[in-house]
């Protein structure tokens, strides 16, 4: 059996008995969800000797702007329908880039680099594209994500 005073500590503690009019307002804890995408745009342009270059664009709805947020470019060569993975190899990542929105559309440009034997994975041409993901500021939450078409070359 509990003391009155053990009693009285956990109905403080836990509010029991404080008026409505006394409470501490709530917090509002509708949060929306971040819209922010990468817009269909993206181009990946090939220069010469395995350096490629990826533009892209992103968009952000007016409530967004002044948010964090992160990017990351990737460089990928596939071939559908072989070996385990599918024939998706892995290229090259360029730096993941951190920055505040600070218009509806942003452009960005990523520079990347592969070395010949690198992106030559198969005898004849090989299919490259780059696929671009944008995430919340801290990084922990994907938001978008996109692929570059195909571009076909000999290394």
């Amino acid at each position: 059996m509990r003391s009155r005073l053990a009693s009285a500590i956990i109905a403080a503690t836990l509010g029991v008995g404080t008026p409505v009019a006394a409470a501490a307002p709530a917090a509002s804890l509708s949060v929306a969800a971040p819209t922010a995408f990468i817009v269909r745009d993206a181009r990946l342009i090939p220069r010469s000797a395995g350096n490629f270059i990826v533009l892209y664009t992103v968009h952000f709805d007016p409530s967004e702007l002044n948010g964090r947020f992160r990017s990351s470019v990737e460089l990928y060569e596939s071939d559908e329908g072989q070996g385990e993975s599918g024939g998706l190899t892995f290229i090259a990542r360029g730096v993941t880039r951190t920055f505040t929105a600070t218009k509806a559309d942003m452009r960005f440009t990523t520079v990347l680099s592969a070395t010949t034997t690198r992106l030559n994975t198969e005898q004849g041409p090989e299919e490259i594209y780059a696929a671009i993901k944008l995430m919340d500021g801290a990084g922990r939450n994907d938001l978008d994500a996109t692929t570059t078409p195909i571009r076909q070359m000999n290394p």
